[in-house]
């Protein structure tokens, strides 16, 4: 398949310089590229390559490509290899390496810039010798505190762009050594997404686990004070929190309680969506879509506007479909509820006991993606796979896809872990292309559902989206369920059913059919029909204006007897004191 156009091949760089850079080893061919770049470090990468394509190891730096030119440079952190068939690489952001450096256990406070000076100077990822970064312009001149406790250069870096929230990072890779540079935000919207236009799917989440209008402030330990936000507590209430600062590190306190309110007066708010970017083909200065960058999300039909700041970009297939992305928006970090500006890092300290990955977990979108496709026999072949986990749950998918001339048929699972449930789907379409254009579709699918008070399983089928056959089945602790429906190409439904409780079974159905020995204490009908009586079997209470009772006897060759008893119980006589006895034949 042919990639686009629009996207370079990512590069494969040599490990030493050049005329102040560094030189191309050769281009890479991936089978797939999926790329997410974060706003907050770390942007990652996960690249599959042939297993006859240019050998990359850990450590190697590769400069990727996107719809707008290039990306940057990322460094292989895992590489694994399927002998015979591929190699999955994993790349982190260039900044990755200062993973690699700690900072000396001590305390330092200054400017901004000097803050990250002292980090620059710790770095030890070099190449011919040379640092791997320097520090380009500096737009923050307030002051900080630098706490490392012996944390690594990498963790000083994300606390203070968490620290200094109205800031982000930006990167030059223009020569070598790379520059890095800590900018202010801009105000004004660049981009917009419209469900109408190149958004298709947006998903808003409000979180208030953080929110606070009332701020109880311990100071030094031994005053505490009152602070109220009240435009929060108009929209929200009253919502109060705790907190404390040290006067030597918060010199001015009053500019610290506004910016706390700025970042807590109002609930978290995440905004997902799914869509297109479309600046390439456009032109248009609101399809460009910018890390940090104001981003308005117009859901007109919902009367909706939102205007929040890309916090994250999720390309799935960076080089096969550059302009399909998903956009993450946020009215604040995620990672940022805890830290405030004037602060040591000392919250961050608490999570070095966790990987670099899990906290990458806990702090962005993490997504894994692969494919593979070829072609089989006059048949194309793909096959798909990931993994997805956000602050919401896990999901984990897998599909199959063939198509040839006569027919295309779609194979696909997942499974989705969240707090409040587990819901399990197989799904299979199948589609067969008919004479004259027509085509047959019969699609099958499979759900089990498990909550805390219910577990539900459902099997269906339809064909050409019509005719419909479906078979459902729930267990609660009180009650279990069944339903078995068809529906025809009419519209037509006929369903039937069983329900139990601890008291009761009701079934339902057109028609029930037992077979077997069928005993029962009790029974009641409106209507019955017997079509074989057993021999042996006693009808009783049979009544009459002169008979008050008698017993019916029948055998399994077809006679029966009736012996009649009178209203005291005694048999009927006839004349010398004879029984009387109807004696017949059954047909």
């Amino acid at each position: 398949m042919a990639m686009s156009d629009a996207v370079r091949l990512p590069r494969l760089l040599r490990g030493e310089t050049a005329g102040g850079q560094l030189p191309e080893k050769g281009r890479l061919q991936p089978l797939s590229l999926a790329v997410t770049r974060n706003l907050e470090p770390l942007s990652t990468a996960d690249m599959v390559l042939a297993e006859d394509d240019l050998q990359v190891l850990i450590h190697d730096f590769v400069e990727l490509y996107g719809p707008e030119g290039s990306l940057g440079i990322y460094r292989a952190v895992s590489v694994m290899a399927d002998y015979g068939h591929t190699r999955r690489i994993r790349l982190n952001h260039a900044l990755d390496v200062f993973s690699d450096a700690l900072l000396p256990e001590a305390e330092s406070a200054g400017t901004v810039r000097q803050a990250l000076e002292r980090i620059l100077a710790c770095q030890t990822a070099a190449v011919g010798g040379v640092p791997c970064w320097k520090l380009g312009t500096v737009e923050d001149g307030g002051q900080y505190t630098l706490d490392a406790r012996g944390g690594s250069a990498l963790d000083a870096l994300k606390a203070l762009a968490r620290d200094e929230e109205d800031y982000y990072f930006d990167y030059d890779f223009g020569g070598f050594p790379w520059t890095l540079h800590f900018l202010r935000r801009g105000e004004a919207v660049e981009s917009e997404f419209r469900l109408s236009r190149n958004a298709e799917r947006c998903q808003v989440t409000l979180d208030d686990g953080d929110l606070c209008t009332r701020l109880y402030l311990d100071v030094d330990g031994e005053t505490q004070e009152v602070h109220e936000y009240a435009a929060g507590q108009a929209a929200w209430g009253v919502v109060c929190r705790r907190e404390s600062i040290r006067t030597e590190r918060t010199p001015d306190k009053a500019a610290w309680i506004r910016r706390y309110f700025a970042r807590h007066g109002q609930p978290a708010v995440q905004i997902t969506v799914e869509g297109l970017a479309l600046h390439r083909m456009t032109g248009e200065r609101l399809d460009a879509l910018r890390l940090g960058g104001l981003c308005r999300a117009a859901l007109t039909d919902y009367g909706v506007w939102l205007r929040e700041r890309i916090v994250s970009l999720h390309y799935p297939e960076i080089l096969r479909q550059p302009e399909r992305v998903t956009v993450s928006l946020a009215n604040r970090r995620p990672s940022a509820s805890r830290a405030f500006s004037g602060l040591s890092s000392r919250a961050a300290s608490a999570e070095r006991a966790i990987t670099r990955s899990e906290k990458e977990i806990r702090e962005t979108n993490t997504r894994w993606h692969a494919t593979d496709r070829h072609v089989q026999d006059h048949t194309e072949i793909l096959h798909e796979a990931g993994l997805e986990i956000d602050p919401h749950g896990v999901w984990i998918f897998a599909k199959e896809i063939t198509s040839s001339e006569a027919a295309q048929t779609a194979l696909g699972a997942s499974l989705r872990v969240q707090a409040q449930g587990i819901t399990g789907l197989v799904e299979k379409t199948g589609i067969n292309n008919l004479p004259g254009g027509y085509q047959s579709i019969m699609q099958y699918s499979s759900q089990v559902k498990q909550t805390a008070d219910s577990v539900s399983a459902e099997v269906t089928a339809a064909r050409d989206g019509q005719a419909s056959l479906s078979a459902r089945f729930s267990v609660q602790a009180a009650a279990i369920s069944s339903k078995v429906s068809s529906t025809d190409y009419n519209g037509n439904t006929i369903a039937s059913l069983i329900n139990q409780t601890a008291t009761t079974i009701t079934l339902s159905a057109s028609k029930i059919d037992l077979s077997g020995y069928v005993t029962a204490s009790e029974l009641s009908t409106q209507k019955a029909r017997i079509d074989n009586l057993v021999g042996g079997t006693r009808v009783d209470a049979l009544s009459a204006s002169t008979v008050s009772a008698g017993t019916l006897m029948v055998n399994g060759s077809g006679a029966y007897w009736l012996s009649l008893r009178d209203s005291s119980g005694g048999a009927v006589t006839a004349a010398g004191g004879r029984s009387v006895q109807i004696l017949g034949r059954y047909a």
